[in-house]
């Protein structure tokens, strides 16, 4: 059973079965479905009319249609074309959230009997009620699972956030099956009024603090989901704007005054270059986000700054994560479009998943580890060491950069040995 049925299943499907997230795809559509909103200053929304069209960013009051697809991630704001419901895009800046949000992607639908419809693919989408009476409905699919929302009276608030990614020591497979999928948590929490989570056979009921407020879907728990009470809404969801938000606002206006003049994925690799760390770590985000995996290796293999290819890392992780066969489609891409040997783009992918705990007592894999510092592939080099700083922290003293000479590659690598000799493992003493 795959783990998007077990979820199903244990929720009593609150979700149910419904068209593949690929196929959600309304090209041609020209009703408007929502709208921009926000002035000049406010974070802006970049959207793709379909899977093959250019990224862009969009202004205020920009009508958006159906099968176009948004990511944002600092407070990026729509609204329905009904005024009803008004949606924010957010991920987790001071990085507080229990999820680590590093933007959030939806696909707009054609609502069809509800004030607002979309695919949340990933992140966080904070939703409120705008009308002046009644209630506002929307219809959201998560993978190939619908379920529908309804905030029932004006001024209800729904915070929805959805993060996948592949469980520890999961590995990766050339020929996955139907159950070798990233695991999923979808966390509702309702933070003001009265909420409704309907699906063909079960209801949730949830109501803002102190109260029934929060419920968990986890593909990786054994027990059914319940209805969890908040004695108030946890400080993360209405969390200030941490002081790097106004650097990182900074910088994207930066690439919005030269968004006429140099292509959006060329303003972003820019923006990895920055002396500043945040707006160079937003870049890297943003590549990903927007699947410009080429430049996003270019950033990891050109950097000046050791943070830039860590978060590149950081990046592709959650990038394979998203969702079943992501992986697959990043090996794919290495060997087609990067060079890549087979044999090299299989370990890549190798180190961008995690090791089990019984792979952690073996020694053999720190040797590895260490062996693969001297790789001709960059990529291959940063995950090494990747891997290595956080199994052994002490090792963050060994000024291990990618992009240093061979040599000096070397004198890193025989330090790493001393640190970690043959046949042991880290803090153990040689026999």
């Amino acid at each position: 059973m795959s783990i998007a049925s077990r979820i199903i299943g244990r929720a009593g499907r609150w979700l149910a079965s419904a068209a593949c997230l690929a196929a959600a795809s309304f090209a041609g559509a020209a009703e408007k479905v929502a709208v921009v909103v926000g002035g000049d200053d406010a974070p802006k929304v970049i959207i793709r009319e379909g899977a093959e069209k250019p990224w862009h960013l969009t202004k205020d009051k920009d009508a958006l249609e159906a099968g176009w697809q948004l990511v944002g991630g600092l407070g990026t704001t729509i609204v329905s074309a009904n005024g009803a419901v008004q949606a924010r895009l957010v991920a987790d800046l001071a990085e507080h959230s229990p999820f680590p949000i590093l933007e959030t992607s939806i696909l707009l639908q054609e609502p069809k009997g509800a004030d607002m419809a979309f695919v949340l693919e990933r992140g966080r989408i904070d939703l409120l009620n705008m009308k002046k009476a009644g209630a506002a409905t929307i219809r959201i699919t998560v993978r190939d699972m619908t379920g529908t929302v309804t905030l029932k009276e004006p001024g209800s608030r729904l915070v929805i956030e959805m993060y996948s990614r592949w469980a520890k020591g999961v590995p990766f497979k050339l020929k996955p099956t139907e159950k070798d999928v990233p695991a999923m948590v979808l966390m509702f929490i309702a933070v003001k009024g009265e909420i409704e989570l309907k699906g063909p056979e079960q209801t949730f009921e949830l109501k803002a603090p102190p109260g029934p407020a929060m419920l968990i879907l986890d593909s990786l728990s054994d027990g059914e989901p319940q209805v969890q009470s908040l004695e108030k809404v946890p400080e993360w969801v209405d969390e200030k704007e941490p002081e790097k938000f106004k650097r990182i606002k900074e910088g994207l206006k930066a690439m919005r005054d030269h968004a006429d003049k140099v292509p959006l994925g060329q303003g972003l690799l820019l923006m990895t270059l920055s002396e500043d760390e945040e707006i160079r770590k937003t870049g890297m985000i943003l590549l990903g986000a927007l699947d410009d995996l080429p430049r996003l290796a270019v950033a990891m293999a050109t950097a000046r700054h050791s943070d830039v290819p860590e978060e590149g890392i950081v990046v592709l992780r959650r990038w394979i994560g998203r969702g079943p066969g992501q992986d697959l489609k990043l090996y794919n891409a290495l060997v087609e479009k990067g060079s890549f040997k087979p044999a090299e783009a299989e370990l890549t992918l190798q180190l961008l998943h995690s090791f089990g705990d019984d792979e952690l007592k073996k020694p053999h894999l720190y040797q590895a580890l260490i062996h693969f510092l001297d790789s001709d592939r960059a990529l291959i080099r940063a995950l090494a060491h990747w891997h290595l700083v956080r199994l052994v922290p002490e090792g963050r003293k060994i000024a291990f950069k990618t992009i240093d000479s061979k040599e000096r590659h070397q004198n890193m690598i025989k330090a790493w040995k001393d640190m970690i000799p043959e046949g042991t493992l880290p803090g153990s003493k040689p026999q």
